[in-house]
């Protein structure tokens, strides 16, 4: 998968991806009982197969975004691994432009531009690249 069709699919398809390939999680796809159950959607999968809690926003919610920041741990900025930083203006309204930078073996790999609100999804993004997901 490409960046740019990561960033074409829906949130609940890019929130089952970063479950999956950054988080380590168990997720499956439920269809519901009928057409147009409004309980379809991504769940969390329990080790004992039980569908269990709706996929965590993360390319969407900056709170469940955090959480996949602790998965790139014990790589660290000194050139040794994937080493993720998210910059903005500094202004109290977290105007844009905010910069989520990605960098490995001191290259920059990954860069992007966006509003606070696309901050989120630029994060999984990142954090898939440094996975090898995409």
């Amino acid at each position: 998968m490409t960046p740019a069709e990561f960033l074409a699919l829906a949130p609940r398809d890019q929130n089952a991806l970063v479950a999956e390939n950054v988080m380590g999680l168990t997720v499956k796809n439920w269809q519901g009982d009928r057409e147009g159950d409004p309980g379809a959607g991504w769940y969390l999968v329990a080790k004992d197969g039980i569908l269990r809690d709706e996929v965590p926003h993360f390319s969407t919610a900056i709170s469940a975004a955090w959480e996949v920041i602790p998965t790139l741990r014990g790589i660290d900025p000194y050139g040794r691994g994937p080493w993720l930083r998210v910059d903005w203006d500094g202004t109290v309204d977290l105007a844009p432009p905010c910069i989520v930078t990605l960098r490995r073996n001191g290259q920059q790999i990954f860069r992007r531009e966006t509003t606070w609100d696309g901050v989120p999804e630029a994060i999984c993004l990142a954090a898939l690249i440094a996975k090898g997901a995409v």
